[in-house]
């Protein structure tokens, strides 16, 4: 059994404004966490891997 790297990447998307709410997302796709807008809240994949 191989164990992946635990590396971080640099996440290449706007934050949600300064002082509003926000919500921590897991992204079902890369597994890297990210945050949303409470309007977003059903939202499943990362922007980066959102993208295509």
């Amino acid at each position: 059994m191989s164990a992946e790297p635990a590396h971080e990447e640099k996440q290449s998307h706007e934050a949600p404004p300064a002082g509003g709410p926000v919500l921590h997302r897991v992204c079902i796709q890369c597994n890297n966490m990210f945050t949303v807008t409470p309007d977003r809240y059903d939202v499943k994949q990362c922007p980066n891997c959102h993208k295509g």
